[in-house]
């Protein structure tokens, strides 16, 4: 145990701990940590807009992480708290322009930092004018709000994504979901896999544990009109999960991109061993698709109730395991080695 706290304390602590994407780049709080100033080059040369997350805990904090603009120095902390009135929590950007080199300081005592997420877009993104913004602590988007195709929700502190069946009962509602920034997630200039794709009539709705700082929900508009239900967010994950007709779940700050570094937060799990418990009242067939990077001593298990059926899982970026049964038991020792993840999605014949 020593050993796996010394190591991952190792990781965490190293400068650019920061994710790059190809017209963003997430920030956490291991990018502060012990640093004076951290600068940015290039992503606001012409125009970027700038999102923040923080935690009531971290608040304190994050108000003395001040990012430096032509008008003078703006903390995270109230680049968090853009919030616009009677949106259900949606965020109001913070915009720079023509500035080449973004200086953001850390004035606390001894260089601290707490659990926060900095989202930094460039204009030429996917999405940069049509994306909603959304805070995951309290996000009540209200049904049919805006036909808006790109939803992205973010959070410093893992959280739960719901959205309410869809309105009408019988039109096709079409949507996605990547771990990603709304930039991100339309694929292409960066090789990151959909956790969540489903196209079904009536639509029944779902709900997410999102073990990181970001997703997006991207609705397919050009083939299907249906727009969604009540968009809700709440801080907290149980790791006790509803069988739906689709869903996924997966371990802490991935975000299902290739060569990039993972999200990081203090708040995450990375030493204690990991249970998903994933149930239902009647047995069902679910299929379930499982991508991990771990070594066998790290295999991903599972156990199926009542069938008694196991499997061990590593090293694969794609096995599929089927079981008609009741609940399924995922468990997973990452011990300490923060490199390591999981993912898996799952379908089943709930109608």
């Amino acid at each position: 145990m020593l050993r796996a706290v010394v190591a991952i304390l190792l990781v965490l602590s190293c400068a650019e701990a920061r994710v790059d994407f190809a017209f963003s780049k997430i920030y956490d709080e291991y990018d502060f940590w012990g640093q004076s100033s951290v600068t940015l080059d290039g992503l606001c040369a012409d125009t970027c807009h700038i999102y923040a997350s923080i935690t009531e805990e971290s608040r304190n904090v994050a108000s003395k992480i001040l990012i430096q603009t032509s008008k003078g120095f703006i903390s995270i902390a109230d680049i968090a708290d853009r919030i616009s009135p009677g949106t259900g929590g949606m965020k109001s950007e913070l915009e720079i322009s023509n500035q080449p080199t973004l200086t953001i300081v850390n004035g606390n005592a001894g260089l601290a930092a707490g659990p926060l997420v900095l989202y930094i877009v460039n204009k030429a993104a996917p999405n940069f004018e049509s994306a909603e913004v959304y805070e995951g602590n309290g996000m009540a988007r209200p049904q049919a709000y805006t036909k808006k195709n790109t939803i992205t929700v973010m959070s410093a502190a893992p959280f739960t994504l719901r959205q309410s069946p869809a309105a009408g009962g019988s039109p096709v509602l079409g949507v996605r979901a990547g771990l990603t920034g709304f930039d991100a997630v339309s694929g292409g200039y960066d090789t990151c896999v959909d956790v969540f794709n489903l196209k079904t009539a009536p639509f029944p709705g779902f709900t997410f544990e999102i073990n990181g700082p970001i997703v997006t929900l991207l609705y397919d508009y050009d083939q299907y009109t249906q727009q969604p239900g009540e968009i809700t967010a709440s801080v907290g994950i149980s790791n006790a999960l509803q069988l739906q007709k689709a869903g996924f779940f997966a371990s802490a700050g991935w975000h299902g991109c290739s060569a990039k570094m993972f999200y990081k937060s203090s708040l995450y799990n990375y030493i204690s061993p990991t249970q998903v418990n994933l149930m239902n009242e009647t047995p069902q067939n679910v299929v379930l698709n499982v991508m991990t990077n771990a070594d066998e001593q790290h295999a991903v298990e599972f156990f199926a109730v009542p069938t008694g059926e196991t499997a061990r899982v590593f090293q694969t970026n794609s096995m599929q395991l089927k079981y008609f049964t009741q609940d399924v038991i995922t468990s997973w020792h990452q011990d300490g080695i923060v490199q390591y993840y999981f993912m898996v999605r799952y379908t089943s014949n709930i109608v």
